[in-house]
Formats: structure tokens, sequence, C-alpha cells
């Protein structure tokens, strides 16, 4: 069912990160463990008293039960998660350049946006700057270009690639270059 997705095989164990698409992992039980966008599941699975999959856990406040009542809640039959592994800088530049290898130019440009809200700040400057190039450069796309760009110098202020994003800016004759 998975589309795009990277292995790390380790010997007795690995991980697969899923890019795209959904995956569903079977165990050797038979149970099935679907995998979703982002998500990495690593092996050997432990059987469901310790789940699989790495997701953020919620921050909540625990809240304090009534004494005089019983709780009517039902039990949740889902098995709780452990947090999610943003794919790293790495992984994503990797797969930016399989994209722009098959020209798959918006597909990539559509899947920095996603990745770049799951980054560091320093991580997301590269993405950011690399978002912009193919706007710029691949797509052509003026308008969603200079949108980009301002929002990067905004964001990103005395950044590492302030000079390219000038040469960017004027490429495209975006409004209000500095």
């Amino acid at each position: 069912m998975g589309t795009r997705f990277t292995v790390e095989e380790r010997g007795a164990g690995g991980a697969v990160t899923l890019l795209e698409g959904a995956i569903a992992f079977r165990r050797r039980s038979g149970g099935v463990i679907p995998v979703k966008l982002g998500q990495t599941l690593e092996w050997p699975v432990a059987e469901p008293a310790a789940p699989a999959l790495r997701e953020p856990a919620p921050l909540e406040p625990e809240r304090p039960q009534p004494l005089a009542r019983p709780s009517t809640k039902a039990a949740s039959s889902r098995v709780p998660s452990t947090p999610v592994r943003a794919p790293s800088a790495e992984d994503v530049l990797r797969e930016l350049e399989f994209l722009r290898g098959r020209h798959e130019f918006e597909q990539a440009a559509r899947y920095l946006e996603e990745s770049m809200r799951k980054q560091p700040v320093a991580t997301r400057e590269r993405l950011s700057f690399e978002l912009g190039s193919l706007l710029t450069y691949q797509l052509k796309d003026a308008q969603r270009a200079c949108a980009h760009w301002a929002r990067h110098e905004q964001q990103f202020r005395r950044g590492h690639y302030a000079e390219a994003v000038q040469r960017a800016r004027g490429t495209l004759s975006c409004e209000g270059e500095r």
C-alpha cells in the first residue's frame, strides 16, 4: 500500500519511515500495524504491551477523577503510541533530490511544505530555501515564489541564504525588494 518510504536494515532489526501513501506492517502473529505519513516503525516489533510506532504524545494535564462517583468512561481500545520521529533533514533532502530528478516539482514543493513543519528552526531555514528555489527556478511560479521569499526573509532575518534570496527575488521582480 505504501508508495514512498525509506527502510533501514540493522541486522536483527530495522526501521521504515513513510514518506507518501500508507503502509500496513504485518506482524508474524498476523496482527497489522498501520503506519501513517511521517511515522517511523521499528522492528523487531514488540507485542501489543509496548507500541511500535513513535508518535508525539499530546501534552495534556491529567484531570483528577471525582472521588464520589465512579468513572463512566469506557476504556479506550486504542493502543497508546510513542513519539514519531520526523524524517531527518538528510532524509528530506534525499527525497527532494529524488523528486527533482523525476521532474516532480509540484510534489516536491508540497513535500517540503509538509516536512518543514516537523523540523527544528535551523533545518527549516534550509528547507524553506529549497522550497523557494523550486518555486522560483523549476516551477517558475512568481506569485507563490515572491510570497514565499517574503515569508522566508521575515522568518529568517540575516539568514544563511540572504544573498541568494535577494538574487531570486530580483529574478522574479518581486515587489518590495530590499
